[in-house]
């Protein structure tokens, strides 16, 4: 795999160093010529260049495809100033002709250190990107194409960069994902939005922790993936994750339960999977993945579970995708075994190319919780629509979504009343990626929601409302 833009880049720079016109390389590449016969017609005299001449007869050298002189040209140079840019830059061009990748990175990494010209520091950047993909080395190949990332000028090379590091990527066996957003909550605990409860058909005021508690809401994820692609289009891929939510208590919060503590609501996960993929078709993907892990709350260790998923993803019309999906998840729960419960549920997704670009996404499921505990079995259903705009919305990458849900709970629990429980659920969202504001291909992401949900049972009814700014990648 070749970077598309790096050997024109690298030698453009170049040749943005020095101030002579290009008609100046070929008189003096006709000069070094003919001062060269002069000295075999002689048996003394040597043929001298000025720095400036010999930088450029050595990028000269380079572009002719004489990588070997090149390089004793720019050696010859770095002597003289170890830090000659012009000459760490066809040095480095020299050694990837020769096909010496560690030499090249190393006259690159040198030149990007001590350039303070943009174009420049983009040029190296990219040979240096260029070099750690040729020894297979994708992930620090990706690196180096965010740090060139500042330095890229205009929507053109912008563009360029981006095709390149979404090329890396796909050949990268290695995944690695980051999340991370904060902002405030409404409502941390998830409490009852009234102020009043009803057990056994008595109201009880509620209190302290009982209502709602406002704060910070800080969540982060980490998520890595190694694929093991084959010769016939299967994959084997093994893969972590780590899910964390960490509070922090707002004044007011702190006033209404002085005992409450932000850790009493933190939430940990981790898991880790092993996913097969199979493509039977050229426009259909099978996937089929198992994976186990455990979650902690309030500094507990809450369930250990285990899920069994399988997917088909397939071409849906002329412009649009769709999955159909499959799951059973178990989870063992720690607090109270009788509230373990088993997980089946289906899915259907589909994603369509709109007219002008926009992009609409819909899905659809069905679920069905068994359990011991009343509190926990139930039958649910939820959709939710996606729409994202084509074009920016006072600069920024738009995503508006609404979600729908209804859970029916089938056994009674005594103290709620004799009806058994029913929830409806439902909640909007915005988010808006300012990409003009990104730094290394990472940009801030804003995300307002609202949810609600309304039951039978006074006890389940919950409002929530959050801002949360986070980061997102732009590539």
């Amino acid at each position: 795999m070749k970077l598309a833009f790096s050997a024109q880049t690298a030698s453009t720079a170049i040749r943005n160093m020095v101030r002579h016109p290009v008609l100046l390389c070929i008189c003096l590449l006709a000069f070094a010529i003919a001062a060269a016969e002069t000295v075999m017609a002689q048996t003394t005299g040597q043929l001298r260049l000025s720095k400036e001449e010999a930088r450029v007869f050595a990028q000269t050298l380079v572009n002719q495809s004489e990588p070997r002189a090149a390089r004793e040209v720019a050696l010859g140079l770095l002597r003289a100033d170890p830090d000659d840019v012009s000459a760490l830059f066809s040095l480095a061009a020299a050694e990837r002709l020769m096909g010496r990748s560690t030499a090249a990175r190393f006259a690159a990494k040198r030149a990007f250190s001590k350039t303070t010209i943009g174009s420049e520091k983009f040029a190296a950047a990219i040979l240096v990107a260029e070099s750690h993909l040729r020894d297979g080395q994708h992930t620090r190949a990706q690196i180096w194409l965010r740090r060139a990332e500042p330095f890229a000028r205009g929507a053109a090379q912008q563009a360029a960069l981006a095709r390149n590091y979404a090329q890396v990527a796909r050949a990268n066996p290695l995944t690695f994902e980051l999340e991370f957003r904060a902002g405030p909550n409404s409502n941390i605990n998830n409490a009852p939005k009234s102020d009043s409860l009803i057990f056994n058909g008595i109201e009880i005021a509620a209190s302290g922790a009982s209502l709602a508690l406002s704060g910070t809401e800080i969540s982060y994820g980490l998520k890595l993936r190694h694929k093991r692609p084959s010769n016939d289009g299967t994959a084997l891929s093994f893969g972590a994750r780590l899910n964390a939510i960490n509070y922090r208590l707002s004044n007011s919060a702190k006033a209404q339960a002085p005992e409450a503590r932000p850790s009493d609501f933190a939430f940990y996960e981790l898991g880790i999977d092993a996913r097969y993929d199979a493509k039977p078709t050229a426009n259909a993907v099978n996937a089929l993945r198992f994976e186990i892990g455990a979650n902690w709350y309030g500094g507990e260790r809450l369930t250990n579970f285990a899920k069994v998923e399988a997917e088909r993803r397939f071409r849906w019309g002329s412009a649009a995708t769709g999955a159909i999906g499959f799951g059973i998840t178990r989870n063992e729960r720690l607090d109270a075994d009788e509230r373990s419960s088993t997980v089946a549920s289906a899915t259907l997704k589909r994603t369509q190319t709109l007219a002008g670009g926009s992009r609409l996404s819909w899905s659809a499921s069905i679920s069905n919780t068994a359990s011991r505990s009343a509190l926990i079995e139930h039958s649910g259903l939820s959709a939710n629509i996606t729409y994202a705009p084509a074009k920016p919305i006072f600069g920024a990458t738009a995503e508006f979504g609404v979600s729908f849900g209804q859970r029916d709970y089938a056994q009674v629990v005594s103290i709620f009343g004799p009806n058994s429980r029913k929830d409806t659920q439902a909640g909007i969202r915005a988010q808006f990626l300012l990409e003009k504001i990104n730094l290394y291909g990472f940009a801030p992401l804003v995300t307002l929601s609202a949810s609600s949900t309304e039951s039978n049972i006074n006890r389940y009814d919950i409002r929530q409302t959050g801002v949360s700014l986070g980061i997102a990648s732009v590539f």
